[in-house]
């Protein structure tokens, strides 16, 4: 009988410390539309470098990691081939994670957690220390990296927000505010799941269009507007106020203060919903994503005690007992003297 034994300690820390060479070989190879190309058919390495630009001997090497690593496979001809995996980094693949892989493993992000010592010491944010100014101000002074960033935030909104977009509680008539809404993808979805509502994409002005395709049509129907401004001074005023993934961008009193904006905006009987990641206390679940936005951004991850305490400090109060189970969770607050 076969017995598989343990790796000892030291082992299992090389295997994670070395994980970051794998993520650089996927950043290139996605980067050079490798898994594109094999999504078309086997092809040799000479023909890939021919097609990417490529050394033959060079790229060879870190295609035959990725195979080990199950990537790619290599056929009994010596051709690369796809596979599932591979396929989620081909650009144009439904539900690929390409732009994602693009984002995360950029240069900006990369060079981000060299600061991270620095802030355990300090409390400066990493980015900032790295980069000499605060992550979104980095990300509007380069029209390429923001868009890549709109790109993988799209994606990220059709794996795991848009399937929500049905517990979004917009009612017939009313006017929903996609606040930091980013290029509208979930705002379309909302709009989608109900119909007879409207919505407002409010965004921070940019140089160039970045409106989703899925919420053209609603813009064209005057089902919905974009309207441009931070939601640090005034937000439109709305039936709902979405906050999809934005308070895990902010400390406390700057995610307090974007809610006693949004509780400002509120019409009577109005609810602010925020789609989060909720930490659990008996997982690691959001730990790793946690530790990125404070390297990022100087933000967090919250667990849903510490939400409720965010939605008091700003005059508000969560209804009902949000789902903890998904990447995301749906939580809904109201005015301290209107819940019940």
């Amino acid at each position: 009988m076969n017995v598989t034994r343990p790796l000892d300690p030291a082992a299992e820390l090389v295997n994670r410390v070395v994980a970051y060479r794998t993520s650089k070989c996927l950043y290139a190879v996605t980067a050079l539309d490798i898994p594109a190309l094999l999504q078309q058919g086997p092809a040799t390495v000479e023909k890939l470098a021919r097609l990417t630009g490529t050394r033959a001997d060079l790229l060879d090497r870190v295609m035959s990691h990725l195979a080990a690593e199950g990537v790619f496979e290599i056929g009994p001809d010596g051709a690369y081939r796809a596979t599932r995996m591979s396929a989620c980094l081909a650009r144009g693949e439904p539900g690929n994670i390409a732009n994602w892989v693009l984002c995360e493993l950029q240069d900006g992000y990369w060079r981000s957690w060299d600061g991270l010592l620095d802030q355990l010491r300090t409390g400066r944010t990493a980015f900032d220390t790295v980069h000499g100014q605060p992550f979104f101000s980095w990300l509007a002074g380069s029209q390429e990296i923001s868009a890549l960033f709109d790109a993988a935030m799209r994606d990220g909104s059709h794996h795991v927000a848009v399937p929500l977009a049905a517990e979004v509680d917009v009612r017939p008539g009313e006017l929903a505010i996609d606040v930091g809404g980013g290029d509208g993808t979930f705002l379309a979805a909302v709009l989608a799941a109900q119909p007879q509502a409207h919505g407002i994409l409010f965004e921070l002005e940019r140089d160039f269009d970045a409106t989703a395709p899925e919420l053209r049509p609603y813009l064209a129907e005057s089902r919905c507007q974009v309207q441009h401004g931070s939601f640090f001074t005034a937000v439109p005023p709305g039936d709902v106020l979405i906050l999809k993934r934005i308070l895990h961008d902010w400390p406390d009193e700057k995610a307090i203060e974007i809610l006693r904006a949004c509780a400002a905006a509120l019409r009577p009987g109005g609810r602010i919903v925020v789609l989060d990641l909720i930490k659990t206390d008996d997982s690691g679940k959001g730990r790793s994503l946690d530790v990125l936005m404070m390297v990022l951004l100087g933000g967090r991850e919250r667990t849903l005690a510490e939400f409720r305490d965010l939605f008091a400090a700003a005059g508000l109060r969560l209804v009902g007992e949000p789902r903890t189970d998904g990447l995301l969770s749906v939580l809904t607050a109201v005015p301290l003297a209107e819940a019940v």
